[in-house]
């Protein structure tokens, strides 16, 4: 995390970034394993809501978690209600921080907001 955050500083610091918030994006097949995240992408995402973007369908949940790892409590929650409702994930998991991950002490604190496109797999 300290290699990340003095990669990003002179980005972080720059007014040019101030409207958006910077999430993390991981493989939607890695979400089900119990494997442990070697690599995930970083995104930017505007707070301000954007009209232009194209309507779809999308599966919001909030969480509490440390450093982009998801508990096996809330995937195994995700998996059963994307089976239950015969759902298929057609992207990547976007993890978007709700608080200050950097000032927030502890995981209890730390609230994630995760989204996938998805469409019901009979249509």
């Amino acid at each position: 995390m300290k290699k990340i955050a003095k990669f990003l500083l002179p980005t972080l610091t720059s007014d040019s970034i101030n409207d958006y918030y910077i999430g993390y994006i991981l493989k939607k097949d890695i979400l089900f394993t119990s494997e442990a995240y070697n690599q995930y992408k970083v995104f930017l995402h505007d707070i301000l809501p954007d009209s232009s973007r194209p309507l779809r369908l999308y599966l919001y949940l909030y969480a509490k978690f440390d450093h982009n790892i998801i508990p096996q409590e809330t995937k195994a929650k995700v998996s059963d209600f994307i089976k239950t409702n015969d759902l298929e994930i057609l992207s990547d998991i976007y993890i978007l921080p709700i608080n200050n991950h950097l000032i927030t002490k502890g995981e209890n604190q730390r609230i994630n907001k995760i989204y996938m496109q998805v469409e019901y797999k009979n249509q």
